[in-house]
C-alpha cells in the first residue's frame, strides 16, 4: 500500500500512479519527463508572448496579447497560493523527478488550462477539432504530473480550475472595454 494524503480521491488516484513507473517500460518514463520538461510554467509563458508576436504580426489586433496575460497572471496566482497554502508533494521515495515548491496548485496545470481557455475563447466554435485537442494535450500533462509522483490529483484539479478561471477572468477584464467599438 502507498501512503496518501488522506483525501479518498487523491489517495484512489495515487494507489493508481504510484506502481505504474515500475511496471512500464523506461521508454514511457523518459517521454514523460521530456513532457513535463516543455510544458512547465515558463515555457507556456514563453509560448503564450510566442503566439502572441506571431498573431500580432499576421493581424495587428490588440486581443492577441490577451493569452500571455492569462498566462503569466495565472502563473503569478499558482506562485502566491502555493506559498500561503504550502501543501506538501507526495512523498520523495516515488517522486521521478525532484521538485521542491510546494505542491497545491499544480503550476504546470495552471499553466496549460490558461493556455487551452484563452486558445478556447479564440476558436469556438469555428475550430472545434482545435480546441479539443489543446484540451487533450492539457491533460496529457496533467496525467505526467500524476505518473511522475509529484502531485496529487486535487493539486491538478486546483491548477486547472486556477488557470481557466484566471483565464476568463484576465480576457473578460481586458475584453470588456474593447466589445462594441
Amino acid at each position: 500500500m502507498y501512503p496518501g494524503s488522506g483525501f479518498a480521491p487523491d489517495d484512489a488516484v495515487w494507489g493508481f500512479f504510484a506502481p505504474l513507473p515500475g511496471q512500464l517500460p523506461g521508454m514511457v518514463t523518459d517521454v514523460t519527463v521530456a513532457v513535463t520538461t516543455v510544458t512547465g510554467p515558463t515555457a507556456m509563458a514563453v509560448l503564450a508572448l510566442l503566439i502572441a508576436m506571431v498573431d500580432y504580426g499576421r493581424t495587428r489586433r490588440w486581443a492577441v496579447w490577451l493569452l500571455p496575460a492569462a498566462v503569466l497572471a495565472a502563473n503569478l496566482a499558482s506562485h502566491l497560493l502555493k506559498a500561503l497554502i504550502g501543501r506538501e508533494r507526495p512523498p520523495e521515495v516515488y517522486r521521478l523527478i525532484v521538485e521542491t515548491s510546494p505542491a497545491f496548485p499544480s503550476g504546470h496545470a495552471t499553466g496549460v488550462a490558461a493556455v487551452a481557455a484563452v486558445l478556447t475563447l479564440w476558436w469556438w466554435p469555428r475550430h472545434r477539432r482545435g480546441v479539443t485537442g489543446v484540451w487533450v494535450g492539457a491533460g496529457i500533462v496533467c496525467l505526467t504530473r500524476l505518473y511522475l509522483g509529484v502531485h496529487w490529483l486535487t493539486d491538478i484539479v486546483g491548477g486547472i480550475a486556477l488557470g481557466t478561471g484566471v483565464a476568463l477572468a484576465v480576457t473578460g477584464w481586458m475584453w470588456r472595454p474593447r466589445i462594441g467599438a
